[in-house]
């Protein structure tokens, strides 16, 4: 029997989509052959396998204060390339398109009428019954919907607010983590969005415990007085994370996943112009999660009760993997 054709395509912006990749691309190859599609890759985690496609897709950058800085943004990407891309893109060739809030492959399929599904953290957020942020934002809502248009949506969130939305995926590496004594004097950071200048200044005032900061914007590993900071390293950050109390992060959803997933603590700031980030800062706070809407030297007092405070936070989050490509994702398979 001939085996069908998909095209998985993955936002690489950022570590989760990857993340996520690495998981549901070995699953998926036990039942069709795949190809695999990754723009704007700025990820730290390999993929499975080589993609056959790389482009540069849609970026957004920030400034060094955690926000979307939209003028650098705006320069740095070209419309007339990525029309380029989405064209030149051979989706006809397959039987199902898979997008992972990936413009290009879900552009491509809208304009030449094939078939794209999405598989994402962002397909679970157009959901109403997923919590919502006091203030909502009709440009972050549109651009949740409309970014990277798909015919069906299948979601991933920290609960299964819909009957379209699962579980996270949890990476092998984070599910046989063999857990080291916790230090509770060490914490680690990741906050891509911040200059690790700012981040130094901050966490030197709490001198009492220990940061590790995993930062984007350091070659080499800089020690001042109570932080560390390190250039973002899968490996590294894994373990770090074995031995740690916490982690301070944005609000983005495969890190605060892995961190509930393994009994951490866990403080989120989210990122500046990101309405995604307000959503699921909304939810973690829904859960018990501790959130600061900025971080500057006004919070210091709430980031000290944080440190100083155990952790009672406790989720368990099935491998729904399989049971996802079977039933939610081959019948579309045409």
């Amino acid at each position: 029997m001939k085996r069908i054709k998909v095209l998985y395509a993955i936002q690489g912006t950022g570590n989760g989509h990857v993340a996520r990749a690495r998981e549901i691309i070995p699953v998926l190859q036990n039942y069709a052959d795949v190809d695999v599609l990754i723009s704007g890759n700025q990820s730290e985690i390999e993929l499975p396998v080589k993609p056959k496609y790389e482009y540069r897709g849609v970026t957004m950058i920030y400034n060094n204060n955690g926000g979307v800085s939209y003028l650098k943004s705006l320069v740095a990407n070209n419309l007339f390339r990525t029309i380029r891309e989405l064209y030149s893109l051979p989706v006809r060739n397959y039987n199902l398109v898979i997008s992972d809030f990936e413009f290009i492959s879900s552009w491509s399929c809208k304009f030449k009428k094939h078939q794209c599904i999405g598989l994402s953290h962002q397909s679970a957020l157009v959901s109403k019954l997923v919590p919502q942020p006091v203030k909502t934002s009709l440009l972050g809502k549109l651009i949740l919907r409309h970014y990277a248009p798909v015919v069906h949506r299948i979601g991933f969130h920290f609960k299964p607010y819909d009957f379209f939305i699962f579980n996270p995926i949890i990476r092998k590496e984070i599910r046989n983590l063999a857990l080291e004594p916790t230090d509770n004097k060490a914490y680690s950071v990741y906050l891509p969005a911040f200059s690790s200048d700012k981040l130094i200044e901050l966490f030197n005032t709490f001198n009492r415990f220990n940061f590790t900061v995993f930062a984007k914007d350091v070659d080499v590993v800089k020690l001042v007085k109570n932080v560390r900071v390190e250039p973002i390293e899968n490996e590294k950050f894994l373990n770090q994370l074995k031995k740690c109390a916490g982690v301070i992060t944005s609000a983005g959803f495969e890190t605060p996943s892995e961190v509930l997933f393994l009994k951490k603590k866990l403080l989120v700031v989210p990122i500046e112009g990101q309405y995604e980030q307000l959503m699921n800062a909304k939810a973690l706070e829904d859960l018990g999660v501790k959130v600061l809407r900025h971080l500057n030297g006004e919070n210091k007092p709430e980031i000290r009760a944080w440190l100083e405070t155990e952790n009672s936070l406790e989720y368990h989050f099935p491998d729904e993997t399989d049971r996802i490509i079977q039933n939610e994702i081959l019948p579309f398979a045409v």
